[in-house]
């Protein structure tokens, strides 16, 4: 479900955004407004846009997230405290914390909306060290940024 709703995101997302552009081209008299001498095939053209947009929205959720391990050594009660406070600094806050698992969101409201409210880093607790989920982007980020965090010896004493 949750690959479907934000499939339906990036779909609403991408048609604003075009949207608000051919507004603007129109605004500044670039084009016409009517849309059989805007797009060649008029409402042809319009209704293959969209099909091309449905398509880039099914496939983005797939290629715009991830799982991967940060190779963190130890108990989960020696890092647990570390963890929080480097992704503070790093711009996230705890969302939710269960037994092994906890939940990240960024602070900013302008760093949410970028990723349209789909900005959630989630950790569990596993044999290879900690499990991370999110939008590729910040998952990538919080692992290196973890590993290397974890692999000075001053901040493990």
């Amino acid at each position: 479900m949750r690959y479907f709703l934000r499939a339906v995101k990036y779909f609403v997302y991408i048609c604003l955004i075009v949207t608000a552009v051919m507004a603007l081209f129109v605004a500044l008299d670039l084009v016409d407004k009517d849309i059989n001498t805007m797009f060649r095939e008029g409402w042809t053209s319009v209704y293959k846009i969209l099909a091309v947009f449905a398509l880039v929205s099914l496939l983005y959720p797939l290629f715009g997230y991830m799982k991967m391990n940060a190779h963190i050594h130890g108990d989960w009660d020696g890092f647990r405290d570390g963890i929080v406070s480097w992704m503070n600094e790093h711009g996230y806050v705890l969302e939710g914390e269960e037994d092994h698992y906890m939940a990240f969101r960024r602070r900013s409201a302008f760093a949410r909306a970028k990723f349209m409210f789909e900005d959630r880093v989630t950790m569990v607790w596993c044999d290879l060290g900690v499990k991370v989920e999110g939008p590729r982007r910040e998952v990538v980020s919080v692992v290196n940024g973890l590993e290397y965090k974890f692999s000075r010896k001053e901040d493990l004493e």
